[in-house]
C-alpha cells in the first residue's frame, strides 16, 4: 500500500506536477482546473485530488465523467498503475477525519447484533470492519 499526500501548491510536488503538465498535454481546460488543486494523496488505488472550498467550482467541473476518464488515463500513466479518481473539498476531508466508532463499537450498537446476543445469551469476540474492502 502506497500512501503520497500532498497539501503544498502544485509546482512543489513532483508527481502532481507531472500529472497536470501531461493533462496539460490533452487539455487545457481540464489542466487548469488541476492548478487550483489545494492537494492531493494517492492510497490504495485511488488519487484524490482536494481542493479547498473557494476553488469549488474547480472541484465541480472536474466530477464531470469525460474529465474523469482523462484524468484516470493521464495518472495511469504518470503513477504506473490505474487509479479510482476522486475529487472533494477540504472541509469533506476534515469531516471524513472526524473519529468515527470502531468497528467493534458500531457491532455491538447494532440492533440485529444486540437482538441476537441478547437471545443467545452471546458475547462478541472478534469483529472484522467489511466498510473498508
Amino acid at each position: 500500500m502506497e500512501a503520497s499526500t500532498s497539501s503544498a501548491p502544485a509546482a512543489k510536488d513532483a508527481t502532481l506536477a507531472a500529472i497536470i503538465a501531461k493533462v496539460y498535454g490533452q487539455s487545457n481546460f481540464l489542466g487548469s482546473c488541476l492548478e487550483h488543486v489545494a492537494g492531493w494523496t494517492r492510497e490504495n488505488g485511488e488519487a484524490t485530488f482536494i481542493y479547498s472550498p473557494k476553488d469549488s467550482f474547480f472541484a465541480e467541473l472536474l466530477k464531470n465523467r469525460e474529465q474523469q476518464e482523462t484524468l484516470r488515463t493521464v495518472c495511469a500513466e504518470v503513477l504506473g498503475q490505474p487509479v479510482k479518481i476522486c475529487v472533494r473539498l477540504e472541509m469533506q476531508e476534515v469531516e471524513a477525519r472526524v473519529e468515527r466508532p470502531s468497528a467493534r463499537q458500531r457491532a455491538e450498537r447494532d440492533q440485529t447484533v444486540e437482538a441476537i446476543l441478547k437471545k443467545f445469551d452471546g458475547t462478541v469476540l472478534d469483529v472484522k470492519d467489511l466498510s473498508r474492502e
